[in-house]
């Protein structure tokens, strides 16, 4: 029995882990076939299809039914009874299909959401702290955790705000944020959210470029590939935050400026 159990408790987390690893690898192809936030999608008239029928999941087909033609990809993920991603999904699933289609852009009418600023630290903690982990975690593999000037680099990064992102993987994130966001509120509300992503900003470029010094440009890329898969998820969970407040893109070009640096 207790062979059983571990064989049985080895299966799940395996089947977890496999799970997690699928939808990145889906969420990152999605990403690049979804159309801007602005674009209104419509139904398509007589779909040409090769067998004559046309066959939907429950999920596509509750998708389907919210598109009207007005509507654009946040406002139909915010009625949507699929959640985020199977609605991402199901866009993407219904282009491919040649059932939808792009038909116009709008400037959407933005209400603030009175906790949308909380939503914004939080997604910012969980994205910098995922590119932070795979970069101490890249380091302590190859170097080993006692190294010194892997201590030492860490070691700079643990006064203020930035101690609530090093190292941090499988932590309490709602602990973290507590801290996170009371440390936060010190800095001037209207330069807030410009210095915090700046200084994250910052220290990245500086973590990556010390990678690359020390393990050299193959494992500099091995690093820009798990932080790219590692921040995926909360960006597909939270697309539209993500899109408003360019936090995508911010990370990006910090990997992308590495990337030519390592270059040349």
């Amino acid at each position: 029995p207790f062979y059983t159990k571990r064989f049985l408790y080895y299966h799940q987390t395996m089947n977890v882990i496999l799970e997690g690893t699928r939808r990145i690898d889906e969420w990152l192809e999605i990403q690049k076939r979804l159309p801007k936030d602005d674009a209104v999608l419509q139904v398509v008239l007589g779909p040409k299809s090769k067998s004559g029928e046309v066959k939907l999941t429950l999920e596509e087909f509750q998708v389907l039914s919210l598109i009207n033609g007005e509507r654009t990809i946040p406002e139909i993920v915010n009625i949507s009874p699929t959640g985020e991603f199977g609605t991402y999904r199901g866009i993407y699933k219904l282009l491919g299909a040649g059932l939808i289609e792009e038909t116009k852009s709008k400037r959407a009418d933005v209400r603030r959401d009175p906790r949308e600023e909380e939503q914004v630290w939080w997604l910012i903690l969980k994205l910098y702290s995922a590119c932070f982990y795979a970069i101490r975690r890249n380091l302590e593999h190859k170097m080993g955790p006692e190294n010194s000037r892997v201590k030492d680099m860490l070691a700079t990064y643990r006064k203020g705000v930035w101690a609530y992102f090093t190292g941090l993987g499988s932590s309490d994130f709602r602990t973290n944020f507590a801290n996170f966001h009371r440390t936060i509120q010190k800095i001037p509300e209207e330069a807030r959210l410009h210095r915090l992503l700046t200084g994250l900003n910052h220290i990245l470029a500086e973590q990556l470029s010390f990678v690359e010094s020390l393990l050299g440009t193959d494992v500099l890329q091995t690093v820009e590939s798990e932080i790219k898969k590692a921040i995926s998820i909360p960006l597909a969970e939270k697309r539209t935050l993500s899109s408003k407040y360019d936090l995508e893109n911010d990370i990006n070009r910090v990997l992308k400026k590495s990337n030519k640096s390592s270059v040349v």
